[in-house]
């Protein structure tokens, strides 16, 4: 099984991803593969890098986020300042390429970002791809209908539970 190896990585290299942001992470504790069977210091690289490249000031990691009024809510990977000040919400993948649904998650997360937080400017949106090579991959998100798709798919998911509909 592949999903669940992926899984576990995934959750490993998000924790890693939040210790270093609030700067707190034990960079002797990073597993080599000796302990978990994860080789996770290419992953640790490829955070730093991020960091280094394009975060001037975190704002917000790893945030409950809620949109009362579409009755959602999520756990906001990042909010940073980026290097040019534009405030910018992102998510934290290690997939093996992009899903194009990503871009419905991170306008779901900066919809509700907005709602708990309504000082901020509008927010730019994003997935950073970490690999094992010690590489990241930005992709900015930018589909102007993401948010009104996932507030759709939202909507019927919301119906089919309300109903007991299971296909």
């Amino acid at each position: 099984e592949i999903i669940e190896p992926a899984l576990v990585v995934g959750d490993y290299v998000h924790e890693m991803a939040e210790f270093y942001g609030q700067g707190r992470l034990d960079e002797s504790t990073i597993d080599d593969g000796s302990e978990t069977g994860y080789d996770l210091r290419g992953y640790h690289k490829a955070i730093k890098k991020f960091y280094a490249e394009r975060v001037k000031k975190v704002l917000l990691i790893e945030q409950m986020v809620c949109d009362p009024r579409n009755g959602y809510s999520g756990r906001l990977d990042i909010c940073y300042i980026d290097t040019k000040n534009c405030v910018v919400v992102a998510d934290w993948k290690t997939a093996k390429s992009v899903h194009p649904a990503w871009g419905l998650q991170t306008a779901a997360y900066a919809n509700a970002t907005l709602k708990c937080f309504s000082d901020l400017p509008p927010l730019f949106r994003g997935g950073i791809l970490l690999r094992p090579d010690g590489q990241y991959d930005y992709h900015q998100h930018r589909g102007p209908s993401d948010l009104d798709i996932f507030l759709a798919t939202l909507r019927v998911a919301q119906f089919k539970t309300q109903h007991k509909i299971n296909t």
